[in-house]
């Protein structure tokens, strides 16, 4: 049996059916329009029997209507769906895009924090060989400067000795040279 299912448009349909009505002799309208009810999905018969069309070339001209319908919601339903696609994929291009300026920004910051960030002072900020704080240098230590006034005053009669012996000693030499 032939049905409407079976082909691409209304035209290849109608086409197809006069075909085997000329093979078979039938020249009846009724006939024709009885078989093409027939062979036609049930929705389309719905359509026919809402308008009350019972003349063959009415009913081919209403399902070639409704089928032109359909395309183009179908095209449209495409279209949407498109734009639905094209949207999500432009909110997708907007994170990556956003996400590359951040990448970029904090490569940028990271380059900059590592020469230009710094001071001139940050950056040849001194180091003590003493304690091992930046700030100042040994000779500048409190702490070493601290240690060495304690020394000071600890040794000092033991430094008086020791010129009072170095004075005898260039003395007793220098007497000895003149005798």
């Amino acid at each position: 049996m032939i049905k409407q299912e079976d082909f691409n448009s209304i035209e290849d349909f109608e086409l197809e059916l006069e075909d085997l009505f000329e093979k078979a002799g039938v020249k009846d309208e009724t006939v024709k329009w009885n078989c093409l009810m027939n062979a036609l999905s049930e929705k389309n018969k719905r359509k026919v029997l809402e308008s009350e069309h019972k003349k063959w070339t009415d009913t081919i001209k209403l399902i070639g209507k409704l089928e032109k319908i359909k395309a183009a919601r179908n095209k449209m339903r495409e279209k949407a769906k498109q734009g639905n696609e094209d949207h999500d994929m432009m909110k997708q291009f907007e994170k990556l895009s956003v996400n590359v300026m951040n990448k970029v920004d904090e490569a940028v910051d990271r380059r900059l924090n590592n020469t230009r960030g710094r001071t001139y002072h940050d950056r040849f900020m001194p180091t003590c060989y003493h304690c091992g704080r930046k700030g100042h240098r040994r000779y500048e230590c409190r702490h070493l400067v601290q240690r060495d006034t304690e020394e000071d005053t600890s040794s000092e009669d033991s430094d008086d000795l020791n010129c009072i012996e170095v004075e005898d000693l260039v003395a007793m030499k220098y007497l000895m040279q003149i005798a």
